[in-house]
């Protein structure tokens, strides 16, 4: 439909002047006669010159329907290679835009993007045929983040969003709700058959405190288990035992054929070192399917309990070592008189408080995480068998007991045929004395034990430990317990069975630890290596290890991987994640640590990555180039020339195997969200999708402009008009 209108340009003054010349004109025609041929005449030279002073313009429209904008948007990340029928998710997606092509251009003024690490404009339809597969996955952020900035002119009032869902949900939905335009999303795979699910996330503290509660938060992915109640369950595996109790239960029915549930666990850490925990995922007709994690737990201080029979070099090194570690809180009592050193003098006048025996072997036991005597008689002082027993107790059920020798501990202390010698790593001797200073020189039974390997290079520690200088004194026993492993021997001292004599051994006693020195000159290595560069350090890293084998944090790793999914999609960059944990398992500080990490890779090759610090303590590393098999990635930590920690994880890697799940679930809230609805592009025609879009706007476009008031013919026209009117006025004789 054609139709014209006037454009006025005229300005202000013009306007009126123009007024003022009608008026005039009104004025003027009032105080003549009536004669129709004059005023008409005067009439239309006056219009034809007010017309040349206006000059508008003369605009000729024509009416057309403007159509609504059409943002499409196309995941092609390395997920879309999965199957959806006769051909691959993306290609499905090209033969359905090219098929609907025409449709979709007569209804709507359609962009088209495509995303994976980040959005491309694909200017018309025709550059769908050379879409390709990414290499790389959906990044949600970069990519929509990107089409954000660049559809500010596009003004489009809904989105299609072709996609498999597969991409980090929480990073999905935050940069779609940021689009703020509704969003219809069409799902692109293929129904999966088989019944089924997966654990797809695990999120696991990287340690726990003893006694404190901590959470496990995990997603799961249901398949056509609609309908079908179904059950995960927290169990933790009982100490000791292959017995697992579980924790807690989430029951839930699946409402569709493919569904996401999150939930969280509580659970509480009750024994020291590393507790193991499962998940077990079950439903009617299904394989349960199970996931088995380990969780660190420490103490956010160690309490440490030493008591020394009399005083000496040994009780004065160690209670200093022990007490500049701020981790550990430590409660000594030294003996300075016996009872066969009586004073005749009331005990409340004395400056010395009377031992509390009772205190610490019976009531306050069990407050301490390792206890330590050092040259202690329990014969001098007459201890109740209760109070060994009490002590042997403590070990079964979790404690660690360090005996340190001298000459009066174990059988000259009254040790032997007692509880304490039942859970003891060595038999006690039945010579008495039993303790000869002599000076000897301990040897290693195996330099890869952790309490012998104390630096990072074992040929360095072997060097240490063989220019170390000699003890003095030394317990004998008889023989060595059941379960029990000797760490250093005397090699010119032997036991009864002709074995060498054990210096140091250690026994695991019930759920507890036992170890037993039988010297107590250990000062020395401090005292004599002070100017030796090399060995300057030994003994602090020695009573370091020993206190962490002994409360089991030494079995605790300072480096811990991530959980990966039950299934690892082979999409390239793949990312995984590890952190690192200082001595006091805080993170370690930036720059404090080395990290060393290698991949293994099918064929037993090795690579050497750099990983990158996300922030301390938190690292990524990305993998391209992955060969099909089993890949391996090992992360080592070093500080001080000294292992921290070490962890590892395995996964397959079968890029032809790529058939990752359609996340319906995803997209279905991306659409609900917005305000869109969700599609499947097998049931889907364009014209459902277009149909929610607006109706088309009439709108009028000026075809062609006219400004014939401003030409000399017209200005001449107008003049003709005037003079013609003049003329016939003159000639009837009026004015």
């Amino acid at each position: 439909m054609n139709s014209f209108s006037l454009i006025w340009h005229s300005g202000l003054w013009t306007g009126l002047a123009s007024i003022a010349l009608i008026v005039s004109l009104v004025w003027h025609l009032m105080s003549l006669q009536k004669n129709l041929t004059l005023i008409f005449l005067r009439i239309l030279g006056v219009l034809a010159l007010l017309a040349a002073a206006l000059n508008p313009e003369i605009a000729l429209n024509h009416s057309v329907f403007k159509k609504p904008g059409l943002l499409i948007l196309i995941d092609r990340g390395h997920s879309m290679g999965g199957p959806a029928g006769k051909y691959n998710r993306l290609t499905t997606v090209q033969k359905w835009l090219l098929q609907n092509k025409s449709q979709i251009k007569s209804k709507a003024e359609a962009s088209l993007f495509t995303l994976a690490s980040n959005a491309k404009n694909l200017s018309s339809f025709k550059n769908l045929r050379a879409l390709s597969l990414s290499q790389a996955d959906f990044s949600p952020q970069e990519s929509l983040l990107a089409v954000k900035d660049q559809i500010q002119n596009l003004n489009p009032k809904r989105i299609w969003l072709f996609s498999d869902g597969n991409a980090p949900e929480e990073d999905f939905l935050a940069a779609a709700q940021s689009l703020k335009i509704p969003i219809d999303s069409i799902a692109v795979g293929r129904n999966i058959d088989k019944k089924g699910f997966l654990i797809r996330k695990i999120e696991a503290p990287d340690f726990a405190f003893l006694h404190g509660k901590f959470s496990f938060g995990v997603q799961i992915e249901t398949q056509k288990l609609r309908k079908i109640p179904c059950q995960l369950s927290l169990s933790k595996k009982t100490s000791g035992s292959s017995h697992w109790k579980i924790l807690s239960q989430f029951q839930f029915t699946p409402s569709s054929n493919y569904e996401s549930f999150n939930d969280s666990f509580t659970a509480i850490a009750e024994q020291l070192g590393s507790e193991k925990y499962r998940f077990k995922l079950e439903a009617a007709g299904i394989s349960p399917l199970k996931r088995e994690m380990e969780v660190p737990v420490i103490r956010q201080k160690y309490r440490i309990m030493y008591l020394a029979g009399r005083p000496s070099y040994e009780y004065s090194f160690l209670r200093r070592f022990i007490k500049k570690d701020p981790r550990r809180e430590l409660v000594s009592f030294v003996i300075l008189r016996n009872p066969q050193n009586p004073v005749f003098i009331p005990d409340n006048q004395l400056s010395l408080i009377p031992f509390p025996a009772q205190n610490i072997f019976l009531r306050d036991i069990s407050q301490f995480d390792l206890f330590i005597l050092e040259n202690f008689s329990a014969q001098k002082f007459n201890l109740p068998a209760v109070y060994l027993e009490s002590l042997a107790n403590y070990v079964k059920k979790g404690g660690a007991l360090l005996i340190l020798g001298g000459p009066n501990a174990f059988s000259q202390g009254g040790y032997k045929n007692t509880p304490l010698e039942e859970l003891l790593p060595v038999r006690l001797s039945a010579q008495i004395p039993d303790f000869i200073s002599e000076l000897f020189t301990p040897r290693p039974i195996s330099w890869e034990h952790p309490l012998v390997n104390l630096y990072s290079d074992p040929n360095f520690s072997k060097t240490i430990w063989k220019n170390l200088p000699q003890l003095k004194g030394f317990g004998l026993f008889s023989a060595l317990q059941p379960n029990s492993s000797p760490v250093l021997i005397d090699p010119n001292q032997k036991m009864p069975s002709g074995d060498p004599l054990p210096i140091l051994a250690v026994r695991k006693f019930g759920q507890g630890r036992v170890m037993v020195i039988s010297a107590n000159s250990l000062w020395r290595w401090k005292l004599q290596n002070a100017e030796k560069a090399q060995g300057r350090n030994f003994y602090d890293r020695f009573w370091s290890r020993v206190i962490e084998y002994m409360t089991r944090t030494l079995s605790l790793s300072h480096v811990r991987f991530s959980p990966i999914p039950d299934e690892i999609t082979p999409i390239e960059p793949a990312h995984f994640f590890f952190s690192v944990f200082d001595n006091d398992f805080s993170p370690i500080p930036a720059g404090k640590a080395t990290i060393s990490v290698k991949w293994i890779k099918p064929g037993r090759t090795q690579q050497t990555l750099t990983p990158q610090m996300i922030k301390p303590g938190s690292y990524e590393i990305s993998l391209t180039g992955i060969p099909p098999g089993t890949n391996r990635i090992e992360a080592f930590a070093y500080r001080d020339s000294r292992l921290l920690g070490s962890d590892s994880i395995s996964f397959d890697w079968n890029p032809e195997k790529n058939n990752s799940p359609v996340r319906r679930t995803i997209l279905k809230k991306i659409s609900s969200d917005s305000g869109g609805r969700f599609f499947e592009i097998k049931k889907t025609s364009a014209r459902d999708l277009l149909s929610l879009l607006p109706q088309p706007k009439r709108r009028y476009q000026i075809k062609r402009r006219l400004r014939p008031f401003e030409s000399p013919l017209w200005l001449a026209l107008s003049a003709l008009i005037l003079i013609l009117e003049w003329i016939l006025r003159r000639k009837q004789g009026l004015p």
